[in-house]
């Protein structure tokens, strides 16, 4: 059991990466077109990671959770384009495998 645990989370640390390191955009578009371009937003990579993961049996769930732009380090000039509405919707996932759980983001 442990080394097939093993494998499994070898396994999705691997998917995790590779999802992790596609290039953020900002903005819609369609999942595939953006993905074999190189790019995905937040919401994308985290359901495509939900559906990897699945698939190596892990137990997921979403989560949603709301951040004001404006807690974040960004330059004045980038926040005041952003308008008065700066709070927004983020995706987080809930993962459990066996006896291991946890939040990815």
């Amino acid at each position: 059991m442990l080394e097939n645990l093993e494998k499994i989370t070898s396994k999705a640390v691997e998917k995790f990466r590779g999802i992790r390191d596609i290039e953020y955009i900002v903005g819609g578009g369609h999942e595939r077109v953006l993905f074999e371009q190189g790019f995905g937003t937040c919401t994308m990579k985290h359901l495509k990671l939900k559906e990897d993961l699945e698939n190596l049996e892990y137990e997921i769930r979403i989560r949603i959770s709301y951040f004001d732009w404006k807690d974040l380090p960004f330059p004045e000039e980038i926040l005041n384009s952003l308008g008065e509405n700066t709070i927004e919707p983020h995706m987080s996932l809930y993962f459990k495998l066996d006896r291991y759980k946890g939040i990815l983001d």
